[in-house]
């Protein structure tokens, strides 16, 4: 059995993340600035208050080809969202929520990687996960599974 490569240059929550950037952090209509990070979320006292973290998780294989034998494969990922006021992250975190839900062949730009985001498939509703140590600040999760084209490789 062959499982196939994801053919990536980056991982899939890189690749969501700077989706998330491109898409809602760089258009926020409010005074809140947002941080991103992937696969890390700092948590100190210098750390931002409002962040979000994408990480890479479990996924799920998806049927063979008949003709090649090549077994498909779907990442997996977990947003994180982090807030001092618990209303703001959830607010994000639903903005997020959404976002995923509508993304049908997005075109993402990764350093010099070209990539195709076919779909996003939330496994979860958000998920509130209480407060960070530091400085109380709330916390959210979204889970998902994702199928993305490396461009480049076509």
């Amino acid at each position: 059995m062959t499982i196939s490569p994801t053919d990536q240059n980056h991982s899939a929550a890189r690749i969501i993340s700077q989706a998330i950037q491109d898409h809602l952090l760089t258009k926020d209509h409010t005074e809140t600035e947002w941080a991103s990070f992937v696969s890390s979320l700092p948590d100190d006292e210098n750390s931002p208050d409002e962040a979000i973290c994408v990480y890479d998780s479990a996924g799920f294989l998806d049927g063979r080809s008949m003709q090649t034998g090549l077994v498909y494969r779907h990442p997996g990922v977990a947003i994180h969202v982090r807030s001092i006021d618990y209303d703001l992250g959830l607010r994000k975190a639903e903005e997020i929520f959404r976002y995923m839900g509508e993304i049908k062949g997005e075109l993402v730009f990764v350093e010099a990687g070209s990539y195709r985001i076919n779909s996003v498939t939330m496994t979860s509703s958000i998920i509130p996960l209480g407060e960070s140590e530091v400085r109380s600040r709330r916390m959210f999760s979204l889970n998902g599974v994702v199928s993305i084209t490396n461009l480049i490789e076509e």
